[in-house]
């Protein structure tokens, strides 16, 4: 049902990498 607080999660990973 949290789409957007697992994409933000996601991004999170992203902007790491």
């Amino acid at each position: 049902s949290n789409k957007q607080a697992m994409y933000h999660a996601v991004s999170t990973v992203v902007a790491m990498s």
